[in-house]
C-alpha cells in the first residue's frame, strides 16, 4: 500500500495516519471516478475546444472572446461547460460561451431558484422528457 501523504512512510506507526490522503487503491471505485469526472469531466472529450489553446478562452482585459464563442457556438456539450463552470465556480475564461460576468448572473440565479438558464432555458436540472 502506497500513501498520498509525503510524511508518511506506510508504515502506519507516524501516528497521523487518519488524517492522511487515502491510498489510490482504497477508494471506492465508484468515488475514484468521481474524482476523475471532477478532474477531467467525462463531457470534455466531446468539447469542440479539447484541442485548442488556452489563449482564445483567457483573453487579455478588455478584449473580447469572439473566437472562444466561435469553438462555443459549434460545440455539442456547450451546456455541460456552463454547467460545471457555474457549480464549480470558474472565475476565469470563457467557459460554455459565458464570459466570468455572465456565468456570475447564471450562478446567482442557480442560488436562487436551483437552476441553470442559458437564454431563458433551463439547462439543469434536466427534467424528464425535455
Amino acid at each position: 500500500m502506497t500513501t498520498d501523504c509525503p510524511d508518511c512512510d506506510g508504515s502506519g506507526t507516524t501516528g497521523h495516519e487518519s488524517d492522511c490522503p487515502a491510498p489510490e487503491e482504497d477508494i471506492p471505485g465508484s468515488v475514484a471516478s468521481l474524482l476523475q469526472t471532477i478532474e477531467q469531466p467525462l463531457w470534455m472529450e466531446h468539447a469542440a475546444c479539447r484541442t485548442a489553446g488556452p489563449l482564445p478562452f483567457y483573453p487579455e482585459p478588455l478584449h473580447r472572446a469572439d473566437l472562444a464563442r466561435e469553438y462555443c457556438d459549434s460545440c455539442p456539450v456547450v451546456d455541460d461547460c456552463l454547467i460545471h463552470a457555474v457549480v464549480v465556480n470558474e472565475t476565469h475564461g470563457v467557459w460554455g460561451g459565458c464570459s466570468p460576468r455572465e456565468r456570475r448572473r447564471v450562478r446567482k440565479a442557480w442560488v436562487l431558484t436551483g437552476e441553470i438558464k442559458r437564454e431563458n432555458k433551463t439547462i439543469w436540472p434536466v427534467r424528464a422528457g425535455e
